[in-house]
């Protein structure tokens, strides 16, 4: 039998055992389950960086990968589940993993691979033909609205066009959506670029089932290309074509619209529209390039409402064009 003095210790070191175990460390989530690689982009809204971009990968149409569980949050930290994705994209979690380091995909990983293989997920059309063809309207005055743009993004000429329905449907549901412009799914811009009437490449955003973006560029010969080759720089899409749309910078000419934008360090910037469309209180009543509501740069649907009002003066309007503009409730 222990004397008082040995059962003393025992104690002591039993509870000191007990202790030690319940000091043990925690197994991490990533160790909990394998397939979890944890993610931190370091940036204000990574969110919906996530969803924008993994969600380019859903199948058979773009989709919400934290609803699809591709992209967990626990704990307020954000993990890539790559038994979920794998069942997307097969090919993609191979490279995945090779880019986690440490367990850790950061922005430049993540971006490095979105660059890669973006195209090839979408399987946008190889040729700008094709993809004229995939179009349900014809490119022309009567069915579709064109804007020409000398900006920020190009020192080249850009003309760029977007179906009229498109406009119109966001502008009747302009109120009801409080007083948003949202374009409808499949929502298409065309931006061709011109260096002395001669086309040097055509830019595409063209809206998708989840509510956002898709960017693709079509070369000088029509074909599919992965970055713009137009002054003053090159931009690779996606990557640098949504930081712009999902920013809050004002960029000239339509920062100072309706008014006359200064020459930027690459030479003028201006939308070329008739007096009777710079209209301040359009401008105004939509602040449609500030807000960009629906990810869209430009101030399309503030010059298709400033035509309309315009026609509108000289009695051109159709019987819809009117019930628009009642709507809208401008005069």
């Amino acid at each position: 039998m222990m004397n008082a003095h040995q059962a003393s210790c025992f104690l002591i070191t039993a509870l000191l055992l007990l202790a030690g175990c319940g000091e043990a460390r925690q197994p991490s989530v990533q160790e909990q389950r394998a397939s979890l690689i944890r993610i931190d982009l370091d940036k204000s809204n990574p969110e919906k960086l996530l969803r924008y971009y993994f969600g380019s990968y859903g199948t058979p149409e773009p989709q919400d990968p934290f609803v699809a569980g591709v992209v967990r949050t626990i704990e307020g930290t954000h993990f890539l589940d790559l038994d979920a994705f794998e069942k997307w994209v097969p090919w993609g979690r191979a490279e995945l993993e090779a880019s986690a380091k440490d367990g850790l995909l950061e922005w430049d990983e993540l971006a490095a691979f979105w660059q890669k293989t973006y195209y090839r997920a979408r399987s946008f059309p190889d040729d700008l033909s094709l993809f004229r063809a995939s179009l349900a309207v014809e490119e022309d005055p009567t069915t579709w609205f064109e804007t020409k743009v000398v900006g920020v993004m190009s020192t080249h000429l850009r003309r760029i066009s977007v179906s009229r329905d498109a406009l119109k449907r966001a502008l009747r549901s302009y109120r009801e959506n409080e007083r948003r412009l949202l374009y409808p799914i499949g929502t298409t811009f065309i931006g061709g670029q011109y260096e002395e009437r001669l086309l040097v490449e055509t830019t595409i955003m063209q809206k998708r089932a989840d509510g956002f973006w898709d960017f693709f560029i079509y070369g000088p010969d029509g074909r599919l290309i992965e970055q713009t080759s137009a002054a003053p720089r090159a931009l690779k899409a996606p990557t640098q074509c949504v930081g712009c749309h999902f920013g809050a910078k004002v960029f000239e000419p339509e920062k100072s619209f309706p008014g006359v934008a200064p020459p930027g360090p690459n030479g003028p910037r201006a939308i070329m529209v008739a007096e009777d469309l710079r209209r301040s209180d359009i401008v105004r009543y939509f602040d449609e390039h500030r807000l960009r509501s629906d990810g869209v740069l430009g101030l399309y649907g503030t010059l298709f409402t400033s035509d309309l009002l315009h026609r509108a003066e000289a009695g051109l309007l159709s019987p819809e064009e009117r019930e628009i503009l009642d709507l809208l409730e401008v005069k």
